[in-house]
This record gives structure tokens, sequence and C-alpha cells, in this order.
């Protein structure tokens, strides 16, 4: 199995890359962390 991490960037959803939608929308399994990033 291989695993990918997928950053968010700059929090923007429309700016994913075109290799992160498509691994996204190919993968069978998400794992989702939430925000690694303490709100201010």
């Amino acid at each position: 199995m291989t695993v990918y991490f997928i950053g968010a960037g700059p929090g923007d959803p429309e700016l994913i890359t075109v290799k992160g939608q498509r691994l996204i929308h190919n993968c069978p399994v998400i794992l989702y962390a939430g925000s690694l990033v303490p709100e201010a």
C-alpha cells in the first residue's frame, strides 16, 4: 500500500494541485487529521 500526504497549502480549497485532486478522487481510503495550525 502506498500512502500520500496532501497538504492544504494556504487553506483555499480551490488551490489543490491537479495531482492531489487526482489522488483523492482515485483512493479507496482517506484519513483526515484536521488542521495542524493553532487558531490565532
